[in-house]
């Protein structure tokens, strides 16, 4: 008898990422199932062993946290490749095609060997079983040892603690930060979120915390001693500077500390609200992997240089990205409450004129709260983010009108797009927010010269 969902032939890179989509738990494929957490990593342990554990031939840097983690992943893999290693990215979800979610030196894992993978083992009987998440960081974790990898930063995809991804052994963990995200599965108060995220912690590992909160540190010093496990704060091991610059497309900065790289100064090519923090954070880990012999080959000066070519070495994309300048178009992923406020202070900053806002949620986030943290000065165009999961525009539009929201629901992203360009005047700004997915839509489709 056939499995469940297994085609009889898979011939093309396309035919097997569908297949693997097709594992895409229930939840993801019909909006009307609750989402249901796996109750342990068993299986993901024993797909590894399948593939004889592929995840102990290099070395691991593992991060979590509400906010930030993708970026500081695509720091830390740029600032790694730069200092001269042999540096894969694990990280998700992928914004235009899946193979993004995969790299080696910023170079996407390629096609055939994805067709490859899923040919080869999607009639073992474990990976029959396997979900979409554990299918690929099988994947991942086995290109990369077979490529002979030095070093891969591993990004978590939901929590920490059950992530398929915690099933490794890192030579350093990272928590970026605590916020309220999917606290329908994680926990209904910051410590519960936090102790979710902690999960990652592992005997005698060390873990830098990126951004202090005096609600949940305690849950990470708790976890870290019951490991043995050293901790630091970013803040306490790196202070950063702005400093004036006449280079219009990036930013430099100046180390204040550690004294020892005081007015050190590299530049960066990536902008928005959260780029000190992520920087913070991104060095720090740097440093502690030097300083503790953990990685002591990192070439620290070179390693800061790579910050100037972040998404040319990484593939780094979506994340405070401006995709136009005429008109003015900006996409952001973000999508909870901790970061959306703190996203539109920013834009509102640096727009002269009136915010042409295209958004969308996804219907299993908290979007009612999301809808009212978003400014009144702003001019709405509501979409249906392209999934499933995407809450209907008009749903979206009827309660923003509610709280005095203006704006209108559109069929589409391209629709919306379009109404907006069309609007827009002198000084005016285009940005797009609110979902991953619509922020992937808006990579696609959107190309400027």
């Amino acid at each position: 008898m056939k499995a469940r969902g297994l085609p009889e032939r898979i011939g093309s890179y396309e035919e097997a990422v569908g297949f693997l989509y097709g594992r895409l738990p229930l939840y993801y494929r019909d909006k009307s199932q609750p989402r249901r957490r796996k109750a342990n990593l068993d299986r993901m342990r024993a797909l590894l062993e399948v593939l004889r554990n592929p995840q102990h031939r290099f070395a691991i840097v593992h991060i979590a946290g509400t906010n930030g983690k993708g970026t500081v992943a695509h720091m830390l893999a740029a600032m790694l490749q730069h200092s001269g290693m042999n540096t894969g990215l694990f990280t998700s979800p992928h914004y235009t095609d899946y193979a993004e979610r995969i790299r080696i030196d910023g170079m996407p894992i390629p096609k055939a060997e994805v067709l490859h993978f899923v040919q080869k083992y999607r009639h073992q009987s474990l990976f029959k079983e396997a979900n979409f998440f554990e299918w690929t960081l099988a994947l991942g974790l086995d290109y990369f040892a077979r490529a002979g990898i030095e070093v891969a930063v591993i990004e978590t995809g939901l929590g920490g603690r059950l992530d398929s991804t915690n099933v490794v052994v890192p030579r350093l963990s990272i928590i970026t930060n605590i916020g309220w995200d999917h606290a329908h599965v994680l926990g209904s108060t910051l410590k519960a979120i936090a102790r979710e995220k902690a999960g990652i912690i592992k005997p005698h590992v060390p873990v830098v915390i990126g951004e202090r909160n005096a609600e949940v540190d305690e849950v990470f010093e708790a976890v870290a001693r019951a490991h043995t496990a050293p901790i630091y704060y970013a803040e306490d091991i790196v202070h950063l500077r702005r400093r004036s610059s006449e280079n219009d497309a990036m930013d430099l900065w100046e180390m204040e500390k550690p004294s020892w790289m005081q007015h050190l100064q590299f530049y960066t090519s990536t902008r928005g609200p959260f780029v000190r923090s992520n920087l913070t954070t991104a060095i720090a880990s740097v440093l502690v992997l030097k300083e503790r012999y953990l990685l002591p080959n990192i070439d620290i000066s070179r390693a800061l240089q790579g910050m100037a070519h972040l998404s040319a070495l990484t593939g780094y994309a979506g994340r405070w990205q401006v995709l136009c300048h005429h008109p003015h178009i900006i996409v952001d992923s973000s999508h909870n409450v901790h970061s959306l406020p703190r996203v539109f202070d920013f834009l509102q900053s640096r727009c002269r004129g009136r915010i042409h806002c295209i958004v969308g949620f996804v219907a299993d986030k908290d979007w009612k709260a999301l809808v009212h943290v978003l400014p009144s000065s702003a001019v709405y165009y509501f979409v249906r983010p392209a999934v499933i999961r995407g809450l209907e525009a008009k749903t979206l539009l009827s309660y923003a009108q509610s709280i005095g929201l203006r704006g209108k629901a559109y069929g589409d992203f391209d629709h919306a797009l379009n109404a907006a360009v069309s609007s827009v005047g002198d000084g005016d700004c285009i940005f797009i927010t609110g979902s991953v997915f619509l922020a992937a839509e808006a990579l696609k489709r959107i190309s400027c010269s």
